[in-house]
């Protein structure tokens, strides 16, 4: 255990002082299975996991949280197969953990999670697919230090949420995606449109709504 924290250590200063171009997984997978609901698939990391970004931040995953998939919503299994038994795991894992831990934006979380599954092979398209339905049904959150939580949510233990749109409007949004291989940012502001609650209250939580004029254009409906 003291070789593994030392290990994390190293890694943590060397890409904080040197950055890289690619990310990286860093440990091993070992999980503990929790068999204490027959329906529900559950786990705890056994040993400590993480990811290793482009920027060179390192997104961890121990076993202070239990995992059990519920941060992905249907579309995404659609999209990915089994997040803990498919080729994903790994991203899924720490996708998972960060979404239980909210200790990081939930816009940078899903964020790592596209860049993390495109670590692990996924093709640029399929990815931004992958992005698109966590983006638009994923879990969202406040982290206990931003001033939304600090001013109206500090007597929580925590504040999450899940976005409102029709699932009906994505359909069109995939297409698009498939045919002009928009821009992570092109790909937040055509859902922005769409969703009916992008924060914890009525108003929009600080950007645009509406796409930029120079995206490329939604697909004609037929």
């Amino acid at each position: 255990m003291v070789r593994l924290a030392m290990l994390f250590a190293a890694i943590f200063w060397a890409v904080r002082a040197f950055g890289t171009e690619q990310g990286a997984f860093v440990g091993r997978v070992v999980v503990e299975w929790i068999d204490d609901d027959p329906f529900i698939q559950k786990m705890r990391v056994a040993e400590r996991f993480g990811y290793r970004d482009s920027k060179g931040k390192v997104w961890l995953a121990d076993g202070e949280h239990i995992l059990d998939g519920r941060s992905f919503p249907p579309l995404t299994q659609e999209l990915t197969g089994p997040v803990f038994a498919g080729e994903l795991r790994r991203a899924s894992l720490v996708y998972d953990y960060q979404c239980k831990a909210m200790i990081e934006p939930w816009r940078a979380v899903h964020r790592m999670f596209y860049e993390a599954v495109r670590t692990q092979g996924m093709p640029a398209i399929d990815a931004k697919l992958v992005y698109t339905s966590v983006y638009a049904l994923g879990p969202r959150w406040e982290t206990k230090d931003s001033s939304c939580f600090r001013t109206c949510h500090s007597n929580l233990p925590s504040l999450s949420w899940k976005p409102q749109v029709e699932p009906d409007l994505l359909t069109p949004v995939m297409a698009w995606i498939r045919g002009a291989d928009p821009s992570l940012e092109q790909i937040e502001r055509r859902l922005n449109a769409l969703i009916l609650k992008p924060g914890p209250h009525l108003f929009t939580q600080g950007y645009s709504q509406l796409p930029d004029p120079s995206d490329p254009p939604p697909p004609a409906l037929r």
